[in-house]
């Protein structure tokens, strides 16, 4: 959870400096063979501008994912164990299937604002000579910050989240739902529903997927690998890819979610049993930026497109494509 030592952020960002001015004048054509222009002074520090600030933000997204891995470790233990450590819970519900939900609420008042009184001056004959309303700008706040453990029938954990009721417009902290990138149906005439659920459990086994609690008639299985490195990207992309199949007789409906990630500081990047994702020893990344301002722009040579959707790095996008059509492919030649 400690950010990285200034020293060493310092000697990775000359390094890095150095590497990436080399990398972004490289000539984009083969047949541009004339050497490429050094930057000028102001385009050096523009650039060491631009990269102190991406790993400013990233190494503390680096530790806000630690905090949440560390958290989201108690999946797979079991809940006696958690019980003993965090104490009685706030409470405690069936979840109809077997399971529990133990909810630990911490319930939080907060006021902002302030009032500032008002005033008036007059003179000896009662004229009013200055004078000012009152102000309010006080309002509180109340809400929860929730801690709930989804326990299965066993006694084990299966999830961790946290995050706030109560406050309008917020989702669970810290937590970004995967993006829906793809779906199909497999049309598969003449096949259970009994024998599709079962190839398609035998396939994500066989491929090392984490199959995932999920509904009666649904398989839901995730992903997580690196997809692409800095030499051919301009930093190391990640991805985390979940796989819902929803089975019925002779058909199986797929949906593709994911969350992807790159690094410009060689982090590699791990994943818990909750899902969540860190790096090891903290070093810094972030989730992949698809837009990027021109301001920032040369940080970020991985970035597909500028602010204005022009497309700055087209072979990032064919990567992406490619990783998520993976996982239908695959799925898809598995069944037919």
């Amino acid at each position: 959870m400690n950010p990285l030592p200034k020293t060493r952020s310092d000697k990775s960002l000359r390094f890095l400096l150095t590497l990436f001015v080399a990398c972004l004048l490289v000539p984009q054509s083969p047949a541009q063979n004339s050497p490429p222009k050094p930057p000028s002074k102001r385009e050096a520090r523009e650039i060491e501008k631009a990269l102190k600030q991406r790993l400013e933000r990233e190494q503390a997204y680096a530790s806000h994912q630690r905090e949440m891995y560390v958290e989201g470790s108690v999946v797979g233990r079991h809940v006696s164990q958690v019980l003993q450590e965090w104490g009685r819970p706030t409470s405690v519900v069936e979840d109809g299937d077997g399971g529990k939900i133990y909810a630990y609420d911490n319930p939080i008042s907060r006021q902002r604002g302030e009032f500032t009184p008002g005033y008036e001056v007059r003179d000896q004959f009662g004229n009013v000579l200055e004078q000012k309303a009152s102000r309010d700008t006080r309002t509180t706040s109340n809400f929860v910050l929730y801690k709930d453990l989804y326990v299965n029938a066993d006694g084990v954990i299966v999830r961790f989240d946290t995050g706030t009721r109560g406050l309008k417009g917020t989702a669970s902290a810290g937590r970004r739902p995967l993006a829906k990138v793809k779906q199909e149906t497999f049309a598969l005439p003449g096949k259970s529903r009994a024998e599709l659920a079962a190839r398609v459990r035998e396939f994500a086994q066989k491929k090392g997927y984490v199959l995932q609690p999920a509904a009666r008639d649904r398989i839901v299985y995730r992903d997580f690998t690196q997809f692409g490195t800095a030499q051919e990207c301009g930093a190391d992309l990640w991805g985390k890819i979940r796989v819902t199949a929803d089975i019925a007789d002779g058909q199986v409906a797929v949906q593709i979610e994911s969350e992807l990630f790159s690094t410009l500081f060689g982090a590699k990047l791990i994943i818990n049993g909750n899902d969540d994702v860190a790096s090891e020893n903290d070093v810094p990344f972030s989730n992949l930026q698809f837009r990027i301002p021109e301001s920032v722009r040369k940080a970020f040579p991985e970035a597909p497109n500028d602010e204005k959707g022009r497309i700055l790095n087209p072979l990032v996008l064919e990567k992406v494509t490619q990783f998520h059509e993976r996982y239908l492919q695959e799925l898809r030649a598995a069944l037919l």
